[in-house]
């Protein structure tokens, strides 16, 4: 199988981050940095030796990426482009909440007051 991404003339790379991103501020609230697909596309090449070896995570995140391109329509031509304002407009602002730890219960019984201390009765066979 060979990398589908090795075939990027360098002015197609030069417009990966024109791709818009959908989402794009819960991977800045999650990560701390957007989703840069130049970034990415470097990464894959990296982590391939110039798309020579195989390498399994390279490899899927090359997939993902031709699958995003075919669906924004890097491919064919008709990709529309977003200016990050528009985009900001568009999409409503998400709140990234961590999970909450729910509340630990005991699996110990409640004891109840012990008014009384009883002796234990000897044990003879």
């Amino acid at each position: 199988m060979t990398y589908q991404l090795q075939s990027l003339t360098p002015p197609q790379i030069a417009r990966l981050d024109e791709v818009p991103i959908a989402r794009q501020e819960q991977i800045i609230a999650q990560t701390g940095e957007p989703l840069r697909l130049v970034s990415s596309y470097y990464l894959v090449k990296n982590a391939s030796a110039d798309f020579t070896q195989p390498h399994e995570t390279a490899r899927k995140l090359d997939a993902a990426m031709h699958e995003l391109l075919a669906q924004k329509g890097f491919w064919d031509g008709t990709m529309q482009i977003v200016k990050p304002e528009a985009a900001a407009q568009e999409m409503p602002a998400v709140q990234v909440l961590s999970p909450e730890k729910p509340a630990v219960k005991s699996a110990a019984p409640k004891l109840g007051k012990v008014s009384k201390i009883e002796k234990t009765k000897p044990f003879s066979v």
